[in-house]
């Protein structure tokens, strides 16, 4: 299996009634989609069942993060547009961010956030 990496690869439109706003009242009873790798064959579960659908050697890591609202229209000095999502406050005020279309963004250069907010980009990571 061949992973992608690209930040592209993972935007999408998800209409906004598909997006659950509250959790399960009980969280067992959540929804949990399965797709096999060999068969491609989705079925539906409830996620309590998911233990019953892993094989015996497998680890199970759960993700508890949660998802910041922070995603950023912006433009470098030279007017070209991009986009930042801001991913991890480091301290106050100097963020962590993915920034599509940022191969040419170098150290220093501020970007634009709208008509009152500026960024400058510390480093590459």
């Amino acid at each position: 299996m061949n992973p992608d990496w690209t930040l592209a690869s993972y935007d999408f439109h998800l209409p906004p009634h598909l997006i659950a706003q509250h959790p399960a009242s009980r969280r067992e009873f959540s929804k949990l989609m399965y797709l096999p790798l060999e068969s491609h064959n989705r079925s539906h579960y409830r996620f309590e069942e998911i233990i019953d659908l892993l094989p015996d050697d497998t680890v199970l890591v759960l993700n508890n993060t949660k998802v910041l609202p922070t995603k950023l229209l912006g433009k470098r000095s030279t007017g070209a547009a991009l986009e930042a999502l801001l991913t991890r406050e480091i301290e106050k005020g100097r963020w962590e961010a993915l920034i599509r279309k940022a191969k040419k963004i170098k150290s220093g250069e501020i970007l634009f956030f709208g008509k009152t907010l500026k960024a400058k980009a510390i480093e590459r990571l």
